[in-house]
Order: C-alpha cells, then sequence, then structure tokens
C-alpha cells in the first residue's frame, strides 16, 4: 500500500467514513404541502432538529420535531393542510458527530384557486362559492380564506 493511501485510511475512521447529506423538500398537495426530511450516507446517528412554521389567513402555526436518525432514511414524511395563499417555512439544523452542519431552509408560496380534478381532495369549487374544498373534511376554504361547510 502507498504511503498516501495508508494515510488516508488510518484517518478516515476519525473522519467519520463518508460525509452525510440531508435533503428537506416542501412540495404543495392538494390543500397543503407535503414536508420531506431525508439522510444519506451515514453510520453513526445524526441529531437534527426541523421547525416548520404555516403562515395563513388564520395566523401562524409552528411545529417542532427533533430527534436522531441513523443509515440512509426519512424520519420525517408529513403532510400539511393549509390554505390557499398561505406561506410554508422549513428550516433544519442538524449534527453530524456533535459537530454542526449547514442549515437548510426551504420556502413555499401555495398558490389561490389552484386547479385539480374534482375528485381529488383540494378541488376547486366552482359557481357562487369560489374556494378549494377538503373532501373528507366536508369543509373549503372560501375566497377570503376562512372556514366553510359543505355538509
Amino acid at each position: 500500500m502507498k504511503p498516501v493511501a495508508w494515510l488516508i485510511a488510518a484517518l478516515l475512521p476519525l473522519a467519520g467514513g463518508a460525509a452525510a447529506s440531508a435533503r428537506l423538500e416542501l412540495q404543495p398537495q392538494p390543500a397543503g404541502a407535503q414536508v420531506e426530511l431525508c439522510f444519506t450516507g451515514e453510520d453513526t446517528p445524526l441529531r437534527y432538529e426541523l421547525i416548520v412554521e404555516l403562515h395563513g389567513p388564520g395566523g401562524v402555526a409552528r411545529t417542532r420535531q427533533a430527534g436522531e436518525a441513523r443509515g440512509d432514511g426519512c424520519p420525517v414524511i408529513t403532510r400539511l393542510g393549509a390554505a390557499p395563499g398561505s406561506l410554508i417555512e422549513a428550516r433544519l439544523s442538524w449534527q453530524r458527530q456533535g459537530q454542526a452542519q449547514p442549515a437548510i431552509e426551504r420556502r413555499l408560496q401555495l398558490q389561490l384557486g389552484t386547479e385539480v380534478s374534482r375528485g381529488t381532495p383540494g378541488y376547486r369549487v366552482s359557481g357562487n362559492s369560489s374556494g378549494v374544498c377538503c373532501r373528507a373534511a366536508r369543509r373549503c376554504w372560501n375566497s377570503a380564506g376562512s372556514w366553510i361547510s359543505t355538509s
């Protein structure tokens, strides 16, 4: 083995092996969004804190989730219900072997009046009441951003 290769092989365990990476995504969904946090390339535990803020017509909602993740995987995959026009902000703080890694921030502005098929939750209401419906909840957001019943 060449001296350089030997030195790299000797120092690699001290560096924790392959570098870990984090992926944070916000994807629009009918009547809200999906938040997905995934880690890859690490066998030692990673500590994380995910803060999600939803700025909607009713004010601001904030959630926090923290924990440890090990190996490849997605410790957070969740859907958020949100009114059209809402702003969703997510911030991931994480550590690898006790060392802070660069924070990841994402923002998603939900569009007003997104057209989807009538059979899909989140379909646009036609006629006199404009808004977006959540079929399962039998409620809609009207154009002013308030909940109305559809039963």
